[in-house]
C-alpha cells in the first residue's frame, strides 16, 4: 500500500516511525518544491526492509554504491576487477558490500564506513527539511548493487537526526506541551544508546510529573525538555499524557531561554496527543 503526505503534517521522524511499526519494505522518496525553479527537487530515495533503512540513493541509478566505493577508497586491482564484473553483469545474489567483504576485497570497517557515507550522513541532513512531499512505494525493491548488507533502525536514525538538528522551528508544533507528562511504554526492555540527559528524562517518565516539573528537576530549559521528550516519543519509548497544568517558578536565565525558543507551545498540547485523544473519543462513541 502506498503512503503519501506532506512533511509539514507528518514529520520525517514520524514517517520513519510509521514505516518501522508497519515493518514496511519498499522505497521512500522525498521531494521538495523549489520556488526559484518552480519545480520539485528530489532529496533522496530511502530503501526500507522490514521497517529498517538499508540504503539511500540520490538518483535511480544502479551504480550509486559502486561509484561511492571508487571515490572513497584506494582500491587494489582484484577489487577493481570484481566491481567491473558485477557492474557489467548488473546482477548479484547478495548485497554488494557483503559480497566484497566475504571475498576479502573490503574490510568490515570499510563496509561500515560506506554505510555511514551512503545512509547515515544523507538522512541526518534530511531532518532539516521544512517542507516537502514524501511518497512510499512498497512495489519497488532495491538492487543488491545498492546494498552494503547493513541496516539502521528507526530508533537509531531518529535519535541521530534529532540530536544533530540545530533549528527546530519546523517541529515546534510537534513538541509536547509543558503541562503534559510522559509514561514509559510497556515492552521497552532493550534501550537504544541514550545520552545521560535522555536517560534521566526516560527514568522520570512516570505519568505523574509534567515536563515543566521535570525541567526544574533536571535544571534544563523548557525547550530542551520538550525536544528530548519529542525524541523519546518518536522512537517509541514513551507516550505523552495530558496532565493538570501546574505553575512553575523560573530563573531569569531559564525564562529568557524558554520564551525565545518555545514560542506558543508552552500552553498547548502536541498534535500527536490531540490525534490520540480524537481516536480515543471516536472509539468511545462507537462503543
Amino acid at each position: 500500500m502506498a503512503l503519501i503526505g506532506k512533511i509539514e503534517d507528518l514529520s520525517l521522524p514520524e514517517v520513519f516511525k510509521v514505516l518501522d511499526q508497519g515493518k514496511r519494505t519498499g522505497m521512500l522518496i522525498i521531494n521538495s518544491y523549489q520556488a526559484e525553479t518552480q519545480a520539485f527537487k528530489r532529496y533522496g530515495q530511502i530503501w526500507f526492509e522490514n521497517g529498517r533503512i538499508v540504503a539511500v540513493a540520490n538518483a535511480s541509478q544502479k551504480q550509486g554504491l559502486i561509484d561511492l566505493i571508487k571515490d572513497s577508497f584506494e582500491l587494489e586491482i582484484p577489487t577493481i576487477a570484481a566491481l567491473h564484473k558485477v557492474q557489467s553483469k548488473q546482477t548479484l545474489s547478495v548485497p554488494l558490500g557483503r559480497y566484497l567483504r566475504e571475498e576479502n576485497l573490503l574490510t568490515p570497517q570499510q563496509v561500515a564506513l560506506l554505510f555511514d557515507l551512503q545512509v547515515i550522513h544523507p538522512i541526518t541532513k534530511l531532518f532539516a527539511l521544512r517542507e516537502g512531499i514524501y511518497t512510499f512505494n512498497d512495489k519497488v525493491f532495491p538492487s543488491h548493487l545498492e546494498l552494503t548488507g547493513l541496516h539502521v533502525t528507526m530508533r537509531d536514525i531518529n535519535l541521530s537526526g534529532l540530536r544533530s538538528l540545530e533549528d527546530w522551528t519546523h517541529l515546534t508544533n510537534k513538541l509536547p506541551g509543558l503541562g503534559s507528562g510522559l509514561l514509559v511504554k510497556p515492552g521497552n526492555m532493550d534501550l537504544p544508546n541514550l545520552t545521560p540527559l535522555e536517560l534521566k528524562l526516560f527514568q522520570a517518565a512516570n505519568g505523574q510529573k509534567s515536563l515543566s516539573q521535570i525541567a526544574i528537576e533536571l535544571n534544563i530549559s523548557d525547550f530542551e525538555v520538550q525536544k528530548i521528550a519529542f525524541s523519546l516519543i518518536v522512537i517509541g519509548l514513551v507516550d505523552e499524557l495530558l496532565l493538570i497544568p501546574s505553575s512553575r517558578k523560573k530563573t531569569p536565565a531559564m525564562q529568557a531561554n524558554s520564551s525565545s525558543q518555545t514560542g506558543s507551545t508552552s500552553g498547548k498540547v502536541s498534535s500527536g496527543l490531540l490525534g490520540n485523544l480524537t481516536r480515543f473519543l471516536k472509539d468511545k462513541v462507537r462503543a
